[in-house]
């Protein structure tokens, strides 16, 4: 099954800002979101605690990370 993720214009600006490695790896964890959808887990997503329904896609290259919130 293929999951619907739609991006903010914000969010696209931020990611394009970043080095052309990371953008790589954020685009192909979303593409892992696309797939795998709700099951979709660590290392690649998180459900936060603090905030009820929201998670986190988790980048990390390096020593760099990089989080993007989303919902379903």
């Amino acid at each position: 099954m293929s999951y619907h993720v739609e991006i903010t214009e914000e969010a696209i600006e931020f990611i394009l800002s970043l080095p052309v490695k990371m953008q790589a790896k954020i685009l192909r964890t979303i593409n892992l979101l696309k797939e795998f959808g709700y099951s979709l887990s660590e290392p690649h997503s998180k459900k936060l605690k603090s905030i009820d329904g929201v998670f986190e896609l988790r980048i990390k290259l390096g020593s760099d990370i990089c989080r993007l919130f989303y919902f379903f």
